[in-house]
């Protein structure tokens, strides 16, 4: 695909999914059309997505936040923790914010789903996105189920003004995401950019993954031991987003990398 462009995948690599599909499977395979979950929280509107991804995810921490009025390290943790979801997954992807001069707000999260996908590899060299483990039982795709991720777009918006803040960003896991989003509302418009060096941590039960361990704050890490989780230092690369800011007229899109990520701007 590389040296021949995109039909190269129409023309021949396109013919191994004859192993894997049937021509009805993708012909009727439709995406899902939800309603948006909103959540309001620091004078801010919070837009994200629906079931099956990070969305009500989201929706539920910001709500406990909300409740304690605390959005401390420690309080975030607490939100994750006490929530019923399955941390043992390794979401990826590729995350895309983009905006225009009419306002509109697009954010999304495009990926294998997990970080090996269907784990089908093809003789061409490419692997299936994980929409395939609905197949293995029934040897077709139930068109109205999905497997579920942590996939988080989000938009911000700033409640009472017209022309506001604005911020379009997501993350492949909503444990990254919404450390991302709380940063961002923390940090002054003028800035944003200060979030790239904010150290994040990734809970996994009873462990927890700390980005930039020298820079993390000594105090939060005596928290976790004392509340009981062993800290390791999260593996490379770390996740990385992009991110559009607007105020005003003035827009602003940069990319959220660090630990050797690669993240790119248009």
């Amino acid at each position: 695909i590389y040296r021949h462009g995109p039909i190269e995948f129409y023309k021949e690599m396109s013919k191994e999914l004859e192993l894997y599909l049937k021509p009805d499977d993708v012909t009727g395979y439709q995406p899902f059309i939800l309603p948006m979950l909103k959540q309001n929280i620091m004078n801010y509107s919070i837009l994200t997505s629906n079931k099956g991804t990070g969305g009500p995810i989201l929706i539920d921490i910001l709500s406990k936040i909300n409740n304690t009025n605390n959005m401390d390290t420690v309080s975030l943790l607490n939100g994750i923790k006490n929530l019923s979801v399955d941390w043992s997954a390794e979401n990826a992807g590729l995350q895309v914010s983009t905006t225009d001069v009419f306002d509109l707000y697009v954010t999304i999260i495009s990926g294998l789903g997990s970080v090996f996908g269907s784990r089908i590899l093809t003789k061409s060299g490419y692997i299936l996105n994980n929409a395939l483990d609905l197949n293995y039982k029934h040897q077709y795709i139930n068109q109205t189920a999905r497997i579920p991720s942590l996939h988080l777009p989000f938009i911000a918006v700033e409640t009472g003004k017209i022309c506001g803040r604005r911020l379009i960003s997501g993350s492949a896991d909503v444990r990254d995401g919404v450390e991302i989003l709380l940063s961002m509302l923390k940090t002054d418009p003028q800035d944003i950019f200060n979030v790239n060096n904010i150290p994040r941590f990734r809970l996994n039960y009873s462990d927890i993954k700390i980005e930039y361990p020298n820079k993390f704050p000594n105090k939060i890490k005596e928290l976790f031991v004392k509340s009981g989780y062993h800290i390791s230092e999260a593996p490379l690369p770390y996740p990385t987003s992009n991110v559009v800011q607007k105020v005003g007229d003035i827009s602003i899109a940069f990319s959220d990398i660090r630990g050797s990520g690669k993240s790119i701007t248009i």
